[in-house]
């Protein structure tokens, strides 16, 4: 069956719940990958950005936002 001829998944509170809490979960190990990340480079005493690390988890966490207020609309 073609998936644009399928019926949209119905109102399932439960699903949907659970449906966010997986992201929120990929979007937390998702920061903490990158925080590890930048951990280990300085540990092997690589020159990092600072500034674009910052940047780079507040927009993480800009569209971990986004991401929520979509799946709640």
């Amino acid at each position: 069956m073609n998936p644009a001829t399928r019926p949209a998944v119905p109102f399932q509170p439960r699903y949907w719940s659970h449906q966010l809490a997986f992201r929120r979960t990929q979007i937390s190990q998702w920061l903490s990958h990158d925080q590890e990340g930048l951990a280990i480079r300085k540990a092997a005493g690589e020159t990092v950005d600072e500034p674009y690390f910052a940047t780079r988890v507040a927009d993480i966490e800009k569209e971990a936002v986004r991401q929520e207020k979509d799946a709640l609309a």
